[in-house]
């Protein structure tokens, strides 16, 4: 399969999955704000936005339960996640809670998708161009993603952990690519929860000071 083909074949697949999980979300009833779901991630990240929109201040816990309380949840929340964390979340605020939910469940299974076929390529899958080589490329990475019981609890909390897998396997095929202006953009990307990148990250960091790599860290 030729390189422009392929990515075809990526961007179709990505749509496909994003409607098919997005069909089966909503008729099992993932979107429901309820409170069975725990501390669900997504949930907090939401009213967080919703305080945003009023001109309100997100860091403080009074303003937040506020809102929850509004959408009769749960409240006792903080925040401690950085500012810029919020501006990737931004648009949901303009939508419903439920509906907000769904999208944010397809992309991170579209996230999935992406994540596992680039870590299979950094593995040396790439090379294989047949047509077995298409399905050990695109299906059979993401099904054992999928099926991973901390991916699956990350979906069902609507996790950032998505975002980050994604985030760290463009980091390692901008290092493999010697791509420094990717390593920047999703280094960065990654530091929207520095409790799961954290490690990673100053590998990644030194790596870049040994290798007098200065012009990465404007990226990210």
């Amino acid at each position: 399969m030729k390189k422009n083909q392929e990515l075809k074949f990526i961007l179709a697949l990505s749509i496909f999955l994003f409607l098919f999980s997005f069909s089966f979300a909503y008729f099992l009833g993932f979107g429901k704000f309820t409170k069975s779901f725990g501390m669900n991630d997504f949930r907090f990240f939401y009213i967080a936005i919703l305080v945003m929109l009023k001109g309100l201040n997100p860091y403080e816990p009074e303003n937040l339960n506020y809102f929850a309380e509004s959408l009769n949840l749960e409240s006792n929340l903080f925040s401690v996640y950085p500012p810029f964390t919020y501006v990737l979340f931004f648009p949901f605020g303009f939508i419903s809670p439920s509906m907000a939910s769904l999208f944010w469940f397809s992309l991170n299974v579209v996230l999935i998708y992406l994540s596992s076929i680039i870590s299979f390529r950094l593995i040396g899958c790439e090379k294989m161009r047949t047509k077995k080589g298409v399905f050990i490329n695109h299906f059979l990475p993401f099904v054992i993603f999928i099926i991973h019981p901390m991916v699956l609890l990350g979906l069902e909390l609507g996790q950032m952990n998505m975002i980050i897998t994604f985030s760290l396997a463009m980091v390692l095929l901008g290092i493999k690519k010697d791509n420094f202006i990717l390593i920047g953009v999703f280094l960065g990307l990654s530091a929207l929860k520095p409790t799961s990148s954290l490690i990673f990250d100053l590998v990644v960091f030194f790596y870049l000071l040994y290798n007098k790599k200065f012009i990465t860290f404007v990226y990210s």
